[in-house]
């Protein structure tokens, strides 16, 4: 048995892959690459090895470049490890150029982050951010069970009226609530200390829509009737541009029962409701004004709900959790890393290599890869002598 393994081993490794170049001439060409470039020798030998191992493969399958040489498949070695160890000094704020010793070889910006200000003597911008953190989950546990679920879904839904119909809550009975929320946070937040006073909410509709535009339309209503009635003014006038002064003039002159009453800023909710950018100054008829463009509104798409981030993701489990709902909800994976895997499924049994999945997930190539070998020791995907990631059950009917 040990014979017949040995046996299909030596034959994957002379296979002939492209060019007339076999494994063992790829991984002879690599590790040319790792003799002949100093570059990150303090790195881990296994990465090192990864990088200029994919820069070979990746060098040898490029349609749009020329049958390479031996002499270019050890340059391309280098250059995978040249860009690894680019990455590593980076991502530890040294500069490419001009190192000295101590503090001043950092990158300005990493040394501000990390170290602080030395002349204003400031902490250090991440020590702020993780004590915030600490704090804020500390915080949040010591508020009562209702509070925190008022809390929680707010933040996920940015809109008082969606968190309150989430929560089943009428929109005064949840403001109530989250008023009461944001004064126990402060007292806790503040602790041996006065706490400020309650800051305006500053979201758009923070406390629901406006009165004048309340009075004739509901928030689902707004864009099913506000887009296409503006749509239509431009349409009729034939502009690109228009002032907002102007553009309400001609809505309500349209349908005065709903515009008739209308401000700017009445209006101006009213499309950011519809997903339309903010308006912007600019001249029209020699008048430097607050205005909308055409573009603006038509590619405004509210009807087409934005996909959930991983941050949206984090906040709704929590909430599932803190109400001990039975039913989750079901939202998409958005997480790179589960991306990679389908991706690598629908590769189908010829695999796909390490780098079309970071040009494809926009990662980089070294979080990729360590993405990548961590899957396969756990069983999730498999690794052919090529160098090309597959689905387990893939990977077994190519065999």
């Amino acid at each position: 048995m040990q014979a017949l393994v040995s046996h299909a081993h030596s034959r994957a490794a002379s296979e002939v892959l492209r060019h007339g170049f076999t494994v063992d001439d790829l991984e002879r060409y690599a590790r040319a690459g790792m003799k002949a470039d100093a570059s990150g020798c303090g790195l881990d030998p296994d990465d090192r090895w990864e990088a200029a191992w994919f820069a070979v493969v990746e060098r040898l399958y490029d349609p749009a470049a020329e049958p390479p040489a031996a002499k270019d498949l050890i340059y391309a070695a280098r250059q995978g490890l040249w860009a690894l160890s680019s990455a590593n000094l980076h991502t530890h704020g040294v500069p490419s150029s001009g190192r000295a010793d101590g503090e001043k070889s950092l990158r300005p910006q990493f040394a501000r982050y990390w170290l602080g200000s030395q002349v204003k003597q400031t902490e250090a911008p991440f020590v702020a951010a993780i004590t915030d953190r600490i704090a804020l989950a500390q915080v949040l546990a010591k508020l009562p069970l209702a509070q925190r679920e008022a809390v929680l879904a707010l933040a996920l839904y940015q809109d008082r009226s969606k968190a309150a119909g989430a929560l089943g809550l009428t929109y005064s009975a949840f403001s109530s609530r989250i008023d009461n929320a944001r004064r126990a946070v402060l007292e806790l937040w503040h602790q041996h200390e006065t706490p400020h006073g309650l800051r305006r909410d500053q979201r758009s509709n923070g406390f629901g829509l406006r009165p004048r535009v309340a009075a004739v339309l509901t928030a689902e209503q707004v864009p099913q009737v506000v887009l296409p009635d503006a749509r239509a003014v431009f349409a009729r006038l034939g502009a690109e541009r228009l002032h907002s002064k102007k553009l309400l003039a001609e809505l309500a002159s349209a349908r005065p029962q709903i515009y008739g009453a209308w401000d700017a800023y009445d209006m101006a909710q009213a499309l950011r409701l519809c997903d339309v950018p903010p308006s912007r100054q600019f001249t029209l008829d020699g008048q430097y004004r607050q205005g909308y463009e055409r573009c603006g509104l038509d590619e405004a798409h509210p009807e087409v709900a934005a996909e959930p981030d991983a941050c949206d993701i984090i906040l709704a489990a929590w909430l599932d959790q803190t109400r001990h709902a039975a039913a989750r909800r079901e939202l998409p994976a958005k997480h790179p890393r589960l991306r990679m895997r389908e991706l690598v499924s629908q590769a189908g049994p010829e695999g796909i290599t390490s780098g079309a999945l970071a040009d494809q997930l926009t990662s980089h190539r070294a979080t990729v890869r360590r993405w990548l070998r961590e899957d396969v020791q756990a069983g999730l995907l498999t690794k052919s002598a090529h160098g090309r990631y597959s689905a387990p059950a893939a990977a077994a009917e190519v065999a």
